[in-house]
């Protein structure tokens, strides 16, 4: 009965019942601390055990298109130059490096290597492991994006959080990156996405470059393509990927001497 009206019950935030995912996160939640009664002997049974969920979750979020990404960039770049708005600057490195929330507001001063070509993220030497084993890389830095991080570097100690403190003296909330990137959605006039969103957008575009798939999947910290398949690469960009290198194939002169234009898309920036 209490799974069924919380199935039918709409939500004040949004005036609809709670998505598939979130009933089944609920059920989780439900049947974990009741078989931990019933382990401590406060519960003969457990009584959600029987209780299966109902309906299919939606797998993936929605995602911005390569022009709209483009705005998106842009806006942010525009708002850190004029105005320096550091948290713009980290919602635009979290998007042209695939990163996660939570990797990008724990970066230090001390990882971004190399002149600024190379940042270490979820370094296995650091106290941030990430949140997978797959986590750590060290992805390159697009040229575009490297001048602006060396700035946050400017008398910062090498154990300083890149992307500053909040008021607590902690490393900023992924919430605020969150309202952030809304922000910053609302500003350059494209979709309203989230900050795990644009982890998608870095997949699509590789998986669209042509890039093999287990690179795709090392970049984002995953052990495996199917977990970046499943829930990152949009429908079709596979097949459109085989196309595009098929087409090459068999026309390699001209995939030769075509070259790239002077200024980069956001596509090819992402790529």
């Amino acid at each position: 009965a209490l799974y069924e009206q919380l199935v039918n019950t709409p939500t004040n935030r949004t005036g609809q019942p709670p998505s598939v995912a979130t009933q089944r996160f609920y059920l989780k939640l439900a049947k974990a601390l009741c078989r931990w009664a019933v382990n401590k002997g406060y519960f003969r049974d457990n009584p959600f055990a029987g209780i299966r969920p109902v309906g299919r979750p939606n797998r993936g979020k929605k995602q911005l298109r390569f022009d709209e990404a483009e705005r998106f960039i842009t806006t942010a770049f525009q708002l850190f130059d004029e105005r320096q708005d550091v948290m713009a600057l980290a919602a635009v490195t979290a998007l042209l490096l695939g990163c996660r929330a939570s990797e990008v507001l724990q970066v230090r001063v001390r990882d971004l290597d190399c002149s600024g070509s190379r940042l270490w993220v979820a370094a296995r030497d650091g106290d941030y492991r990430g949140k997978t084993a797959h986590a750590a890389r060290d992805p390159d830095v697009p040229e575009v994006l490297r001048p602006r991080l060396l700035k946050l570097t400017i008398e910062q100690a090498p154990d300083a959080y890149l992307f500053g403190l909040s008021s607590t003296g902690k490393p900023k909330s992924r919430q605020l990156l969150h309202s952030t990137v809304r922000r910053l959605c609302v500003a350059a006039g494209v979709p309203v996405v989230c900050p795990h969103s644009l982890r998608g957008v870095w997949a699509t575009a590789g998986v669209r470059s042509g890039a093999l798939s287990h690179a795709v999947a090392a970049a984002l910290g995953h052990g495996s393509f199917a977990i970046t398949a499943k829930h990152y690469v949009q429908p079709g960009a596979l097949d459109g990927a085989r196309t595009q290198r098929l087409v090459q194939m068999m026309d390699l002169d001209a995939a030769k001497s075509a070259s790239p234009p002077p200024n980069p898309s956001a596509e090819q920036l992402l790529a």
